[in-house]
């Protein structure tokens, strides 16, 4: 892509907007002029139409004048008496005889009681403060005259230098004033009929620029009723016309991720470069390095892209905000970035700027950051490219663009990149983009103009949630072979095979005529459509890019051409949407191959179709039958299933019966409790029991809007697109994560955690717990103390949900010896809310989560661990219920259905059973406290590693019961009226051995399925 620099823009009363992308031969001698000045009036003449006043105050002038007035003076002593101011005036503004009446320029008044006027077709209406005289003289000129030069002797301002490959499509009108302007004006100006049916979008206005000689864009919008373009000014353009912007030039970038892989051959197009990616850091400074495998100096031009994100699932808004909010900060870090492309030998063209997720407030600063860096790139011609977001279009038809003021991004940048959205529909004619598109090219040049769009395949899991994907990954939920008859199958027995997603879930191909693209759709059993895998080949990706050659832009920047999972032809498409030639071929067509075995023995091979059966006529003898389903050469599901022999029937022996164990893990990754060794009490240990409770202003509490409605979340490891794609395809509100704290921890460190997930659309839920030897070591007192102001502070960030500890009941998480809460952790909790509700109050307090266990014995307690039903009864008399909104319990020991209530392996004991744990916490306080099960799962070794010794009770629990009882056990919760908020533990933790097995329990798998995603989905649906 190559973009015409734009130079600094200065204020001035000849223009409203920066130089645009063309410019006409410069007026020659500097600015134009009026070829001959108004005329002054005595002021003793009777009132006449006001006329503009010559310029006054320059030197010659007035030597010129005193010139005169000494040679009158001299001849008035030689001739007749005459008067001599008459013969003053006549030298300086010319004689009567010298000016025809026609030749006065009339000024058009504008006032509180005619706002509105009409000159020529052109309509001005003034808005604001009218008290003060204000006038207008129009001039108009055809398009003919105009190129022709006809222009008045009086009044106008224009210089005849028409851009190339520009049409006028409107009068060319001059604009002299004056008086007091008022605080803006409307110009509406009319086109010729002509172009009145305008239908391409390629009408824009545009205003004279004195300083630089040439037309400059003019932000304007059309009118409702067709053939007028309205534009808002402040200040009046000395000149003003419509034209027919000149047709897209068909430019092209490429980006280059740290992950791609360099090819030459996508920039075989005369392409730019944009390799990524550079960082902000919170000093202003560049962190990163930028991906390898190109060059400068060669026949593309490179853009290093600095950005503030390194998946785009994870932004990083918290870095940017506090650079713009400090004017220092805001400076250094644009001398930072002009320092890296202007270094010597660097060989850039320049730079890339995409600061995603801007938050609205920061809108002022950032133009100012474009302003401040386009100030130090332009002079030393190095442009400036910047990326913003699709906007918003509400009700009222007007657009939310947020932090990005497009016209000030306009303005001072060269190139203005709209990431253009994921989804493929929104590129068909009449479109989401088209609409964008459409009003974008009244805010910004469209030269200027860039659509960004990226070369991957598309996951859309319905209701706007899309993600990108490798293209064979369409094919991967492609994974359950099934046979319409049951097992054993009959000699000669006809079977019909088709192939889908588990859970009766099947999968059509076809080529959406709405998008040009080919979509795989997985259907659930119901007929409801789950998900739509777009995959993008080249004539889809080409159907694309003709949306911005419709528009006329300035070019296109497609991403991801060089990433793992991008068909080929990529390079092919862009080399013709280039050169303007079609697509040969680049059609993706999915070949499904059925292989049919006897054993080892290949039997037929067949060529099939997505989403149509294959039917398999068994052959006598056959012993078994499988089918092995491959989808363009890789195997993606197979199903064997036993032939009957009449003489011998095959049978399929019963599985051995998993031996009985007990774990009383709170969670699976944590050891069984044992009997810790004593910690001594300290001093202060005694007095935490006898001090009083803290109380909190009830007005606080008033303020809350937590509300009680049942909600449902999950625990990431990492935030990143696996996991933030696994919540939000599922409909999860909120994420959880655990935050290690210390007695020297800042929250203003968990800022951008807060934000990365926010910025995605979920509530925060952060479970805070401290290290036990701190605990145990300090000062109770004080450390509770500290802890508290710490909880608070991630309360004043925003955070939408806080977990006070967890694992209380064990000498594992909380110092042996003291695991009665009335004698610690009650106190910690209590400053703990009141420190949460004075920083924000609609953040929820989650009571530490207990682990279902029994086994402290009989008795219920030791100095090492609490049973879960006592533990929860000496909370609730130790006055929990006054500083906390729920109470927290985990259920990660199931091995059973949901609704079960006996039935597992290790017996009756209500520990390992939904709904008794969940009627232990909630009896335990009378049912006045909701509760909140912040971490639920269910233990599934299916497709990881073997589990160890004592997780024998989870072995035969498949993924697909792990699906089921996930999604049973939210419909229990939401329908019991119990539960405030479900956790499901976890998403992506990936471990197992002997020290956990958290990554048994992950509902996103090793291979990448998420068979529980999918289940979830249609619940939430």
């Amino acid at each position: 892509m190559s973009v015409t620099p734009n130079p600094d823009w200065q204020n001035n009363s000849d223009n409203q907007q920066a130089p645009g992308q063309f410019s006409g031969q410069a007026a020659k001698g500097g600015p134009s002029v009026p070829k001959t000045f108004p005329q002054f009036q005595p002021t003793s003449e009777p009132e006449q139409p006001r006329r503009q006043q010559g310029d006054g105050g320059c030197l010659l002038p007035v030597l010129g004048i005193g010139t005169v007035v000494l040679s009158l003076i001299v001849l008035a002593l030689l001739l007749p008496p005459i008067s001599l101011w008459d013969v003053i005036d006549d030298a300086v503004n010319g004689s009567e005889d010298d000016t025809a009446a026609g030749d006065e320029l009339v000024f058009l008044d504008v006032s509180a009681t005619t706002p509105r006027i009409e000159s020529e077709g052109l309509t001005i209406t003034a808005n604001g403060n009218l008290a003060e005289p204000f006038g207008v003289h129009v001039a108009a000129l055809s398009p003919a005259d105009y190129l022709a030069e006809n222009t008045p002797s009086q009044g106008w301002t224009c210089e005849t230098a028409l851009p190339v490959g520009f049409a006028l499509a409107s009068n060319v009108y001059s604009l002299m004033q004056n008086g007091t302007l008022p605080r803006d004006l409307m110009l509406e100006v009319p086109v010729l009929p002509e172009f009145g049916g305008d239908d391409n979008g390629s009408l824009a206005l545009y205003s004279w620029n004195a300083d630089r000689g040439e037309w400059s864009f003019l932000p304007a919008q059309p009118a409702e009723t067709a053939g007028t373009l309205i534009a808002r000014v402040t200040v009046l353009p000395r000149c003003v016309a419509a034209f027919r912007e000149a047709a897209s030039v068909r430019q092209v970038g490429v980006t280059l991720a740290t992950s791609d892989t360099f090819a030459a051959d996508m920039l075989a197009a005369n392409s730019a470069l944009y390799p990524g990616a550079l960082h902000p850091t919170a000093d202003g400074a560049l962190s990163g390095v930028l991906a390898p495998g190109f060059e400068t100096g060669q026949a593309y031009d490179v853009f290093p892209v600095v950005q503030n994100f390194g998946d785009p699932a994870v932004i990083d808004v918290a870095t940017v905000r506090r650079i713009l909010q400090s004017a220092s900060l805001r400076k250094t870090h644009a001398r930072q970035i002009a320092a890296f492309v202007l270094r010597e030998d660097a060989g850039y063209a320049g730079v890339l700027v995409d600061y995603r997720a801007l938050p609205s407030d920061l809108r002022d600063q950032f133009s100012v950051f474009v302003r401040e860096l386009s100030g130090l790139l332009q002079p030393a011609d190095r442009r400036l490219v910047v990326a913003v977001p699709m906007p918003e279009q509400e009700s009222s038809g007007s657009w939310l663009t947020g932090a990005y003021d497009w016209r000030a991004l306009g303005r001072y940048a060269d190139a203005v990149v709209i990431n253009g959205p994921l989804d493929p529909l929104a590129y068909a004619p009449g479109g989401a983009v088209d609409a964008v598109l459409d009003w974008a090219a009244g805010d910004v040049s469209r030269g200027k103009l860039v659509l960004s769009l990226s070369a991957l395949s598309v996951e859309d899991a319905g209701q706007g949630i899309a993600a990108l994907m490798a293209a064979d990954e369409a094919v991967s939920f492609l994974t359950d072979v099934q046979f319409d008859a049951a097992e054993p199958l009959e000699p000669g027995q006809t079977v019909t095979v088709t192939i889908g997603a588990p859970g009766g879930i099947t999968a059509a191909f076809e080529r959406d005529d709405a998008a040009n693209t080919p979509a795989l759709r997985y259907v659930g059993p119901d007929d409801q459509l789950l998900r739509t895998m777009w995959i993008t080949d080249p004539l889809a990706l080409r159907y694309r890019l003709e949306r911005a050659t419709a528009h006329g832009l300035g070019g296109v920047l497609v991403r991801e051409t060089m990433a793992a999972g991008v068909l080929p032809g990529v390079d092919t498409a862009l080399l013709a949407y280039w050169l303007d030639q079609p697509v040969e071929g680049g059609t993706y067509d999915p070949v499904l191959e059925w292989i049919v075995k006897d054993e080892a023995v290949v039997l037929v091979q067949e060529i099939g179709q997505l989403g149509q059966p294959f039917v398999v006529q068994l052959a006598d003898g056959q012993k078994t039958l499988t089918v092995d389903a491959v989808i363009d050469g890789v195997l993606v599901g197979s199903r064997t299933a036993a032939v009957a022999v009449p003489e011998e029937p095959e049978t399929t022996p019963a599985p051995e019966e998993s031996a009985p164990a007990e774990s009383e893990s709170a969670l699976a990754d944590e050891a069984a409790p044992a009997e810790a060794e004593s910690t001594p009490e300290p001093a202060t240990a005694a007095d935490i029991a006898a001090l009083p409770l803290p109380t909190l202003d009830p007005a606080i509490l008033a303020q809350s809007t937590i509300g009680d409605e049942f909600e449902v979340g999950a625990q990431v490891n990492q935030i990143n697109a696996t996991s933030i794609r696994a919540v939000g395809r599922t409909h999860l509100a909120w994420v959880k994560v655990d935050v290690a704290y210390t007695p020297d921890s800042d929250p203003a460190d968990q800022q951008s955690l807060l934000d990365d997930i926010q910025a995605n659309g979920f509530k925060a839920l952060l479970t805070v717990t401290g290290s036990l030897d701190d605990l145990a070591n300090a000062d109770r007192v004080a450390y509770f103390t500290e802890y508290a102001a710490y909880v608070g502070g991630l309360a004043a960030m925003g955070a939408d949900g806080i977990e006070i500890w967890q694992d209380m009941n064990s000498a594992t998480a909380w110092p042996s010896g003291e695991l009665d809460p009335a004698a610690g952790y009650v106190r910690l909790l209590a400053l703990s809310f009141n420190a949460i509700k004075v920083a924000n109050p609609n953040t929820m307090v989650i009571t530490g989560g207990i682990g279902p266990t029994n086994g402290a014995g009989d008795t219920g307690q030791s100095d090492a661990l609490w049973n879960d039903d006592v533990y929860l009864t000496a909370l609730a008399a130790a006055g929990a219920a006054d500083y906390a909104d729920c109470i927290g319990v985990r259920y990660i020991n199931g091995a059973t259905a949901p609704d079960a209530v006996s039935g597992d392996s290790r017996g009756e004991t209500p520990i390992y059973y939904l709904g008794p744990v969940i009627d232990r916490a909630a009896n335990a306080f009378g049912g006045a406290k909701p509760v909140c099960l912040t971490a639920l799962g269910y233990l599934s070794p299916e497709g990881v590693a073997p589990l160890p010794a004592g997780f024998e009770w989870a072995q035969n629990t498949t993924l697909d019961l792990h699906a089921q009882w996930l999604t049973g056990a939210v419909e229990q919760s939401r329908d019991g009226g119990r539960v405030r908020l479900l956790v499901i533990w976890n998403v992506d933790f990936a471990t197992v051995d002997d020290t956990t097995v958290a990554g048994a329990y992950a509902i996103v798998r090793p291979d990448g399925a998420c068979p529980a995603c999918d289940r979830l989905t249609l619940l939430f649906e």
